[in-house]
């Protein structure tokens, strides 16, 4: 075959293999691929063995092992020559370093740090680097000194770096710890100096050294035995008028113009007596050392205050406190002990005592008259008033002798009145127990012969009464009675509520009408709600019900007479004379049951499903004797009008599709039938639809002969001859 030459010309190309190779009528060449897009178009890993020409590439990833470059020199691994331009992307080098080898000055590769450094060789033997005249940066990216170690762009307000400038300089914003500071300190030294200094300190400003420790201190300028002191202009100076002793230790002050006056902010501490004169020597001051006393001759007086508020005065015969500015004058005592105040100067008599947080007392001869409590006061003895006016409780221990006792009213018209211009209360409580208020006619302790108001009580003889309950008690045997409109009319109702303005519980109006749940009953017992009767129920007039009337349980709604009627449905089985079920109304309407027949003489009997596990039977008196389900309604009668019949049964046992009229065992011509094309209803039958794999599982056996399928996949009509399918044309 190789020495056979032939030429093949495929005008509308060719094709191997399906998606092999295919050689399209435009010439376009595919493998791997049915529809190529190129002259060549190859889907799948390529192996040339030769040399590739190509104009130019566009290549997503090259892996090159082995290039050679025309004019160049071929070398594994690599690529090397002039004129290789890499216009973009990322050149990744698959040695496992990771680098990638650039040969020559890189003068031309963009993006090198080049314009700040340079490299120079001043004949010392080697090269230094330097800077061309920018500033150099560690921890930033802005430096403004020469050389900044971290720190901000502000020299004004330089922080938290270092900077050393051209000049020598150096700027630290922390702390410069060293082994030694060699040299002179000139210029103003801020902040602490910690450690020894040697040499001398010579400082024109003021310098504050917490411990100086020297062997001699000489100031020039200040005469022996003299205390400096600085003056007005902040200079140590001396004085002649101020001097110490220090051979018996003595401090002098001479009464001069300069210095006349003793000024301390400390403490001083005087170790004998000391004179306070006054304008005259009469009206001084006194402290007596031997007897421990500060004495204050007559006429010499305390005043306390800015503004001499306080005052203590003594003018021979009396001796006064006077508080003249504002605020209260308070004697305060300690926690303990609180203030006695004596009107007399014998020890163990006293007028006022005052406790903290306890009593204050007033005595009387040194008999105790009034005395304050937490509760309130008590007056010993007897209390002797012209009116006592309290906005509070006034408490009589055994009796009191009134006949007649107003509260708010000084003409009181009953035993007791209350009365206010707003709202009065009279409030009887018990801390422990139930409180009680009684009327009535016991003349003893008991309260047989009484009534009570009572809340709180909390005993097993009042099974409902708890600590929050309130109860009206009749103990007699009297009737509780409730009046409405005894001297005035209209006449109002009762009325139960649930909180203050909340739900009303129960009405009963003055015409005897009572509502539970109902604020305006309408009729005389008018139920807002359920009711539930335990008992019978008995009925004199119609029964009205709004809504369902259900029987639960065993019970029955048996009639003797009269008609049941149920505007919205009834509910329930409904059961025979003899006991028996006629319809069991079952949980939901797919559970019910008739149990009885349907005989109805006229008129139509509409069901929407039936449903029976038996037999259905149909009987009819139609003239024709036939079952038929038509599209049209029917008379009274159950004959049609205008008949549309869709299905027929006589009573032959002819069944008609679309007729009425059935002319043989299955009528399907349907002379009124619908016609129509697309979606409408056509007219003609189909019947059954298979196709071979299916006819294998529908086969009959002889007694089925004459059966009909369609084939679809023969497109015939097949007709069962007892044994096979056989199609009839």
């Amino acid at each position: 075959m190789a020495n056979i030459k032939k030429t093949f010309n495929f005008r509308n190309g060719v094709q191997v293999d399906d998606d092999n190779l295919i050689v399209n009528q435009t010439g376009l060449v595919g493998i791997g691929t049915t529809i190529p897009t190129e002259a060549l178009d190859v889907r799948g890993t390529a192996k040339i063995v030769g040399l590739v020409t190509a104009t130019s590439a566009n290549i997503g990833v090259l892996t090159v092992t082995t290039v050679d470059i025309t004019g160049q020199q071929t070398i594994s691994g690599g690529l090397v020559g002039s004129g290789v331009s890499i216009k973009s992307g990322v050149i990744t080098a698959t040695d496992p370093t990771g680098i990638v080898t650039y040969y020559g000055d890189a003068r031309y590769l963009q993006g090198m740090p080049t314009s700040q450094w340079l490299d120079k060789d001043v004949g010392l033997g080697y090269s230094s680097i330097y800077n061309a005249g920018g500033n150099v940066g560690i921890h930033t990216n802005d430096p403004r000194y020469g050389l900044q170690i971290g720190g901000n762009n502000d020299i004004d307000n330089f922080a938290n770096g270092v900077g050393i400038n051209s000049t020598g300089s150096i700027f630290a914003t922390g702390i410069i710890t060293a082994t030694s500071f060699v040299g002179a300190i000139a210029g103003p030294v801020t902040g602490n100096v910690v450690g020894n200094v040697t040499g001398n300190i010579n400082s024109s400003g003021v310098s504050t050294i917490a411990t100086l420790k020297a062997t001699n201190v000489n100031i020039s300028g200040l005469s022996t035995h003299r205390v400096p002191f600085t003056n007005a202009s902040d200079n140590l100076t001396d004085s002649e008028d101020l001097t110490f002793n220090d051979t018996h230790n003595i401090l002098n002050i001479v009464g001069t113009t300069d210095t006349d006056q003793l000024n301390v902010s400390g403490v001083s501490t005087f170790n004998n007596d000391v004179n306070f004169i006054g304008a005259t020597p009469a009206r001084s001051a006194f402290w007596d050392h031997s007897a421990h006393t500060l004495k204050f001759r007559e006429d010499a007086n305390i005043f306390l205050g800015d503004n001499d508020d306080f005052k203590i005065f003594n003018t021979g015969n009396n001796t006064m406190l006077r508080q003249d500015g504002n605020g209260p004058l308070q004697l305060v005592g300690n926690d303990v002990d609180g203030v006695y105040i004596k009107a007399s100067n014998q020890l163990l008599s006293n007028s006022i005592v005052a406790l903290p947080n306890r009593e204050v007392s007033l005595y009387f001869n040194d008999v105790l008259k009034f005395s304050t409590s937490g509760v309130g006061v008590t007056v010993y003895n007897q209390l002797d008033a012209t009116n006592i006016v309290a906005s509070g409780v006034v408490t009589a221990t055994t009796e009191l002798n009134s006949p007649l006792v107003g509260v708010g009213t000084a003409d009181p018209q009953t035993d007791i009145q209350v009365r206010k211009s707003n709202a009065a209360q009279i409030r009887v409580s018990s801390d422990t127990d139930a409180a009680v208020v009684s009327v009535g006619r016991e003349p003893g302790a008991g309260n047989g012969n009484n009534a009570a108001i009572r809340f709180g009580n909390n005993s097993a003889g009042s099974p409902y009464s708890d600590t929050n309950s309130f109860d009206l008690i009749n103990y007699d045997s009297g009737n509780f009675n409730f009046y409405l409109g005894v001297s005035n009319a209209p006449y109002g109702d009762f009325y139960w509520h649930k909180q203050a303005n909340s739900a009303r519980l129960m009405t009963l109006t003055n015409e005897g009408r009572l509502g539970i749940g109902v604020t305006l009953p309408t009729e005389v017992l008018h139920v807002g709600g359920g009711i539930t009767c335990t008992g019978n129920v008995y009925l004199g007039n119609n029964l009205t019900v709004g809504n369902n009337l259900t029987l639960t349980g065993s019970g029955n709604l048996t009639l003797t007479s009269g008609t049941v009627t149920g505007g919205g449905g009834i509910k329930g089985d409904i059961i025979a004379a003899d006991n028996s079920v006629v319809f069991d109304n079952g949980l939901n309407s797919s559970t019910a049951l008739n149990k009885a027949n349907s005989h109805v003489v006229t008129g139509v009997s509409t069901f929407v499903d039936v449903v029976t596990t038996g037999t259905v039977k149909i009987k009819t008196n139609h003239i024709y004797g036939t079952l038929a389900v038509n599209n049209t309604q029917d008379n009274d009668n159950g004959e049609a009008l205008n008949v549309q019949t869709a299905f027929t049964i006589d009573s032959a046992g002819r069944v008609g599709i679309g007729t009425n009229q059935p002319e043989c065992t299955a009528d399907f011509s349907g002379r009124n039938a619908y016609t129509g094309v697309g979606n409408t209803f056509r007219h003609y039958m189909r019947v059954p639809i298979h196709n071979n794999t299916t006819l294998t599982q529908v086969q009959g056996d002889a007694s089925h002969k004459g059966a009909i399928i369609f084939n679809v996949q023969t497109n015939k009509l097949c007709v069962w001859n007892g044994s096979a399918w056989e199609a009839v044309h």
